[in-house]
C-alpha cells in the first residue's frame, strides 16, 4: 500500500507586495530618543533600526543601514498602509507608527491603558479574523484584566451601549472609537482602540492596521463616538 504524505502549506498575507508577520521589535527608550529623520541616501544605525522595524512587519531588507530605492519603496508602502503622508522619508510621524518617539505612552498613562496599548501596537501588522473588531477590542482590554459581562454581538451595539462622546476633540487614550462602519457593513459598525498621537489600531480585512484616525474617517470609516470596552474605563 502506498502511502501519500500530505504536504503542509503555510500560509502568509501579502499586502502591497509584502509579506507581513506578526512579530514586532519593541523600542528601547535610547533608541526612541536617538531617532532622526532618514531618508533616500542616508547612512548608518539609524537606517538600519529602520531595516529592522520593517523587516519585522514582513519586508523584507538587507539590513546594511544604506537608505536605498527598496527601502524607499518599503517606506513608502508601509506609509500607505498606516494613513501617513507617502513621500518615502522617514519623519517623527512614521517613525511613531514604527512603535518611535513621540507615540511612546509610558510614564504618560495608567497601567491598564499602558498594557492595552503595548498588546494593540504589538499586533500591528498580524493577522486577524475578518469581521472580528469588536472582538479584537475585547481581547485587548481583557489583557488589562477588564472582563466585559456583556458581549457586544458587533461594534454597533457596543456603540449603543458603551459610547461617551460624539466629539473627536481630546479622545482619551485608550478609548474605543466607534465608526459608522462601510457601506457595506454599516448595520454592523466598526471599532478601534485609540493610541494616540491622532492614531487608531483596529482589525479590518483579515489583518491588524494602525492608522489615523483623520484617515480613516476619509477612507470609509465616518466616526461615530467614542467610548470604553464594557463601559469601564482603565486606570
Amino acid at each position: 500500500m502506498k502511502k501519500i504524505l500530505n504536504s503542509l502549506i503555510v500560509s502568509a498575507i501579502l499586502v502591497g507586495g509584502y509579506q507581513l508577520t506578526a512579530e514586532i521589535i519593541q523600542p528601547t527608550h535610547a533608541q526612541a530618543a536617538t531617532m532622526q529623520t532618514v531618508q533616500m541616501g542616508s547612512n548608518g544605525e539609524a537606517v538600519k533600526t529602520l531595516q529592522n522595524a520593517l523587516n519585522a512587519r514582513g519586508y523584507k531588507l538587507l539590513a546594511d543601514g544604506s537608505f536605498g530605492q527598496l527601502t524607499k519603496n518599503a517606506v513608502i508602502n508601509f506609509q500607505v498602509k498606516n494613513g501617513l503622508y507617502q513621500d518615502g522619508v522617514v519623519g517623527a510621524k512614521t517613525w511613531a507608527a514604527l512603535g518611535y518617539g513621540s507615540s511612546s505612552t509610558t510614564g504618560q498613562v495608567g497601567t491598564q491603558t499602558q498594557k492595552i496599548i503595548n498588546y494593540v501596537n504589538g499586533k500591528v501588522g498580524s493577522s486577524y479574523p475578518t469581521g472580528k473588531c469588536q472582538a479584537f477590542v475585547r481581547e485587548s482590554y481583557e489583557q488589562a484584566g477588564i472582563v466585559s459581562k456583556t458581549t457586544a454581538g458587533s461594534a454597533k451595539i457596543a456603540a449603543d451601549m458603551w459610547s461617551r462622546s460624539s466629539s473627536q476633540s481630546n479622545i482619551p487614550i485608550g478609548a474605543c472609537v466607534y465608526f459608522q462602519g462601510t457601506k457595506a457593513n454599516s448595520y454592523l459598525g466598526h471599532v478601534g482602540i485609540y493610541v494616540g498621537n491622532g492614531d487608531v489600531v483596529h482589525a479590518t480585512g483579515g489583518k491588524v492596521w494602525k492608522q489615523s484616525l483623520s484617515y480613516m474617517t476619509q477612507h470609509g470609516f465616518p466616526f461615530r463616538s467614542w467610548g470604553y470596552q464594557a463601559g469601564v474605563q482603565p486606570n
